[in-house]
Formats: C-alpha cells, sequence, structure tokens
C-alpha cells in the first residue's frame, strides 16, 4: 500500500516497432497478409470505381431517351417554324405581285393555287367546282358589273349577273343622298368603313360608311350561290384578317374561297377521316378541323397550301361538338361529347389542360382571349384563360333552360354573349353581369344537328337559324324580331357575318351570301 493506495499490478506496453523490416513480417506472415493491409486502399479504389460503372450503365438509357426526346421536340419545332417562314415568304412574294398588278390593271385576282402536290392519301385536291349561281334584284341587272364584288359568269344557262360592290352601291347611295332630304344614317369618314375596300379604292379617296339599320337588313336577299356541295355544309368561318372564307361538309369536303372575288380556290377532300367542324388559325391557308368518321375524334391542323397535316391533337373519345380559337394568341379549346373540355396549344401535340362537365358543352373565346365560356346543363361557367385550374369566377344562368347547349359566342366589343340550346331558344345575355336579356324561340333541332347563331358585327343583331332552315334577325337593345326569310328545309343553316361588312353568309345544301338589295336600300333612303 502507497499513501492508501493499493497497487495489484503493473501493467507494460510495448511501444517497440513490431518488426525490423519488411523481409522479416513477409516471413512471419505469409504475403498474403501483408499485401491485404498494404494495398487495402487500392482495393476499395478499384471497387468504387466498379460502382460508380454499374451506375453510370443503368444511367445511360435514360439519359439517352431524354436526349432523343428533346431533339425530337427540338426537330418538331424546327419543322413548324421552317413552314410559317416560308408561308410568309409566300405571302410577301402574293402580296407584291398583287401591288404589281394593281398598278396595271383592276381585274380579278389570279388564283395563286392552280397545282398542288398531295403527299396523303385521303387528301386529294380538286379543281373549281361549277360556276355560282347569281340573283339580283330587278332594278340592277342591267347595271355594267365594272369593279364588282363578284366577278361576272358568263353562262348561257345564267340570266343573272352579280351584283356591284358595297363600296359601289353605298356612293351611289351617298349621290342621290345629296338630292333627297337629310338623313343621318349616312356619313362620310376617312378612317371608319364598315365593308372591306375590296373593289381597288385608293387612300387618298373619301370612304362612304352605312350603319347597320334595320332597313338594310331588311332589304338584305341572297346575291350570290355555290350549288355544287353534294352534302350538307357543316361548319364554316371567316378569317379575320384576310378575305377568305373555309366551309366543311357532308361530303367530306374543305373548301377554301376568296370572298372579294367570288371563286373557290380549293377543294380538299378528307375521305378517310371525314370533317365536321372546321376554322381558322391566325394563318389564312391554315386550319383546324375535326373528324367525323366514328372512330379517330382527333384535331388536324391542316396547311391548305400544300395539303400537309402539320400537327395531331388527340385527346377526345366521342365526337367533337365544339371548336374556338383565340383570337389573340395558338391557343383553343374543343368540347366533346365525351363530356370534356380540353384546352390546347397549337405547338403543342398534348392538351394543355382537361374539364370535366355534366352534358354536351358549348365552347367560345371573347375577342381578346382573357376570357373563354364553357356552356352546359342551363348555365354559362366564365373561365379566366390564365387561371382556369382556379375553376370558373362566374356562372350565368339562362331562366331554367336545362336543355343541350349548342352555341356560345361573343360578340365583337365584348358586352353581349348569345347561347342556342336543341330545344331551340336563343339566350342573350350581358357579359359583364351575366344579366337575362331576352330569349326567343325557334323550332327544336334534333340532336345530331346544331342551331347555329351570330352577332353581326358592331354587336347591335343577332341573327340566327331555325330547325325549319329559316332564319330570323333580332335587336340586341328591344329582342324583338327585325327580319326573317322563310325555308322549306328541314334541318338549320350553318350561319356567320362577315367580319366588317354588310354581308352574312349561310350553308345548307348549298352556300349562300346575302347582301343588301340596291332597289329597297334606294326605297328606304329616299323614304327617309
Amino acid at each position: 500500500m502507497e499513501g492508501g493506495l493499493v497497487v495489484k499490478g503493473r501493467v507494460e506496453i510495448d511501444t517497440r516497432q513490431p518488426f525490423k523490416s519488411v523481409k522479416e513480417a513477409v516471413l512471419l506472415f505469409g504475403e498474403k497478409v501483408l499485401a491485404t493491409e498494404v494495398y487495402a486502399h487500392k482495393l476499395k479504389e478499384i471497387g468504387s470505381i466498379e460502382r460508380e460503372n454499374n451506375q453510370h450503365e443503368k444511367s445511360k438509357p435514360i439519359v439517352l431517351e431524354e436526349k432523343k426526346q428533346t431533339l425530337e421536340r427540338s426537330n418538331d419545332e424546327a419543322k413548324l417554324m421552317a413552314y410559317y417562314l416560308m408561308s410568309l415568304k409566300e405571302q410577301l412574294e402574293e402580296t407584291k405581285s398583287e401591288l404589281n398588278r394593281l398598278k396595271t390593271t383592276r381585274g380579278p385576282c389570279p388564283s395563286h393555287y392552280t397545282t398542288i402536290d398531295p403527299e396523303i392519301e385521303e387528301i386529294k385536291f380538286m379543281e373549281n367546282p361549277k360556276p355560282a349561281q347569281v340573283k339580283l334584284p330587278k332594278e340592277a341587272r342591267d347595271e355594267p358589273a365594272d369593279d364588282n364584288l363578284f366577278d361576272r359568269k358568263q353562262d348561257k344557262s345564267n340570266k343573272f349577273q352579280a351584283p356591284p360592290p358595297l363600296t359601289k352601291v353605298i356612293v351611289e347611295v351617298q349621290k342621290m343622298h345629296e338630292t333627297s332630304p337629310p338623313s343621318s344614317k349616312i356619313k362620310k369618314a376617312k378612317k371608319k368603313t364598315l365593308f372591306p375596300s375590296l373593289s381597288g379604292q385608293t387612300d387618298g379617296e373619301d370612304k362612304v360608311s352605312l350603319e347597320l339599320t334595320e332597313e338594310i337588313i331588311q332589304s338584305m336577299e341572297v346575291g350570290m350561290a355555290f350549288r355544287d356541295y353534294s352534302g350538307r355544309i357543316s361548319s364554316m368561318d371567316f378569317h379575320r384578317t384576310s378575305s377568305y372564307l373555309v366551309t366543311a361538309s357532308d361530303d367530306e369536303s374543305i373548301r377554301l374561297y376568296d370572298v372579294a372575288n367570288a371563286s373557290c380556290l380549293k377543294t380538299i377532300n378528307s375521305k378517310k377521316y371525314g370533317v365536321d367542324l372546321v376554322t381558322f388559325t391566325s394563318h389564312p391557308t391554315t386550319v383546324i378541323y375535326s373528324s367525323k368518321n366514328g372512330w379517330d375524334e382527333s384535331l388536324r391542323l391542316l396547311s391548305l397550301h400544300d395539303n400537309k397535316y402539320l400537327r395531331y391533337f388527340k385527346g377526345h373519345h366521342d365526337r367533337v361538338v365544339s371548336l374556338s380559337l383565340c383570337a389573340r394568341t395558338d391557343h383553343f379549346i374543343s368540347g366533346s361529347l365525351d363530356r370534356t373540355v380540353l384546352l390546347w396549344d397549337q405547338r403543342a401535340d398534348k392538351c394543355q389542360g382537361l374539364l370535366r362537365v355534366q352534358g354536351r358543352p358549348a365552347t367560345a373565346y371573347d375577342d381578346q382571349g382573357l376570357v373563354f365560356a364553357v356552356a352546359f346543363g342551363g348555365s354559362i361557367r366564365m373561365f379566366d384563360s390564365r387561371n382556369y385550374e382556379k375553376g370558373p369566377f362566374e356562372i350565368f344562368s339562362v331562366g331554367g333552360d336545362d336543355s343541350d347547349a349548342n352555341v356560345v359566342k361573343f360578340s365583337n366589343d365584348g358586352r353581349s354573349m348569345l347561347l342556342t340550346t336543341t330545344n331551340g331558344h336563343v339566350h342573350v345575355l350581358d357579359s359583364f353581369r351575366g344579366t337575362h336579356l331576352w330569349t326567343q324561340n325557334v323550332k327544336p333541332v334534333s340532336s345530331n344537328s346544331t342551331l347555329e347563331a351570330s352577332f353581326s358585327p358592331e354587336g347591335m343583331f343577332v341573327i340566327s337559324g331555325s330547325g325549319d332552315g329559316s332564319i330570323y334577325v333580332w335587336s340586341i337593345r328591344s329582342g324583338k324580331e327585325v327580319a326573317s326569310w322563310l325555308s322549306n328545309e328541314n334541318e338549320p343553316p350553318v350561319i356567320k357575318w362577315a367580319p366588317g361588312s354588310l354581308m352574312f353568309v349561310t350553308g345548307s345544301s348549298e352556300l349562300s351570301f346575302w347582301i343588301p338589295d340596291l332597289s329597297k336600300l334606294a326605297a328606304y333612303v329616299g323614304r327617309k
């Protein structure tokens, strides 16, 4: 015991070097033990390298697939961009040639679509169909046809001639007005004109505009008709900035018209897929159309210039009954009998959004592209196009009418909207407050038909078809009937008002262009 501490034993630690040399260690333990200790870190490095190689081999196919998809998307975008550039270049060349032609002559514009090279079997090019038949008021049939809105067609079997252009009509009315009592209906304007100058009017001339009134609508009658269809017209659309009109019919054809020259530029057949609805994109020779074959409900982006499909839009599983394009962007929406509304971008194959509804939907964008409407089940739901995933910001009721929706549309000024239904009701509402303004009844339509209606350009009148083929016009303010034209047909016509002009077009078994009757219009001006 030393100072109270008991020491039972001592522990000694040998800190000397275990081996005098490597050779001694090898002699005692052999090369295997020494190699394991000396090269252990090397073995770890080799193992880590092998693991990295295995992981790299596993991720290699994924990386390659991602790169492949990126390249495919880039190629698609490059092809689409090349197509748009080519189209713009061709349009520029056509504009230059048109300007040169206008300097030397004021004759009809030649067709730019004389040849075509179809690359798909189901779309074929056909030459211009039979000449159109023209009807004129009695007092205007012997007038000269210079600067006609529609080219004169010389035909021994046709005794009628094309009417003068509305620009000429308006000028003549103005001359009559100088010797008649004052009227507030006719006025001169240098900047604003209701009908586009299509007859070679120069910028230095005073443009005369004619306000659309009840008297003018009552004077309107068919000025020209194309009767070479072998099936009913199911859809048509005017291009917003050109004089082109496109139609789709049950004879599985898509036809492009130049309204300025009253000529059919192209007839394209879609025998394999059929065609039901058709609408222009921002480009005047590119359309989107829906199928009508019962087995493929895809939408197709078609170039009418070279007969090529630019893109397929697959997503619906039943017939598409509504199609609306945004005027400001490349977006569009479609509604189907499969009770879905899909939102699309023309630059992408897949839909950008999906809305499920409880009934047959009708869809429409407003003129600014900020809002779109979806109507079904007796109400109209308003969506913000930038935040549609949040649901409708307003729901407008149409007075207990819960029948299937056919068509919903906004007026050009955005203040009004209309809705037609299969039971023959035409509803007009205030698009800001949702206030129900009035409802008119026409003959109901069958479940396979669509009751079409359209706003006049300034939004003061509504023109609509009927289940018995008749046409009706009502005033937006009062809801009273302004004019009507009866028919013996049993299907509602397709109706579109030409943008910014005194003309509307109807499509049934024939394509008819309606313009004011000169004799009636003169009588109204003299009376005023």
